[in-house]
């Protein structure tokens, strides 16, 4: 009985070596595919308005949230969650909490007919707006420290970084120096407004 418990072990073993061998592929993909997906989501985001058009801020949130999904997985595939120091991130947690403890409502009233919720906020919506795009640059600053994970990757984030801050202010000097009617270069930006 204890031969056969053992042939059959040595037949599992390289079932098992396959597998593991699986799960690591399909863990470095999703890690190199969240890490450069952040790198070109930091370049597009800049480029629609400054992600200033409420459509251009619900795709970056769409987008980072949808990362989130993937690290969660990568997370569960590799036991690895959080490299580096998350701690940087508690007092815009402790932010994006708060905002969202002010906008819960505390006592509803019947007011000409309507019903009128009062939270701590003034604006309610707003704060619950206002967490969910602070929780978006939350998650993705962690997700970038966890798959900035080599000199490689760093040296690409801050050429990033870097690359879209220069493209920038070039747009933005070349806009003061030449833009005189609305529209350059996108179709919503007007003379005076703004930047770059």
């Amino acid at each position: 009985m204890e031969t056969r418990h053992r042939s059959r072990s040595l037949r599992d073993e390289p079932a098992d070596l396959a597998r593991s061998e699986e799960r690591g592929k399909l863990s470095a993909f999703v890690d190199a595919f969240v890490f450069y997906s952040l790198i070109i989501l930091i370049a597009l985001v800049a480029v629609p308005y400054g992600t200033v058009e409420q459509l251009w801020g619900a795709v970056f949130e769409c987008a980072v949230f949808f990362l989130g999904l993937l690290w969660i997985v990568h997370g569960l595939l590799s036991v690895s969650w959080i490299q580096g120091n998350a701690r940087v991130f508690y007092p815009m947690t402790a932010v994006v909490v708060l905002a969202i403890v002010q906008s819960l409502p505390l006592w509803q009233m019947d007011w000409a007919g309507n019903k009128v919720w009062f939270a701590i906020s003034a604006d309610p919506f707003e704060s619950r707006r206002f967490a969910l795009k602070t929780a978006a640059m939350i998650l993705s600053g962690v997700m970038l420290t966890r798959y900035t994970t080599s000199r490689r990757r760093l040296s690409v984030l801050v050429h990033a970084i870097i690359g879209v801050a220069l493209a920038t202010a070039l747009f933005g000097i070349a806009r003061q120096a030449i833009q005189h009617a609305p529209g350059f270069v996108l179709p919503l930006l007007r003379p005076g407004v703004g930047y770059a």
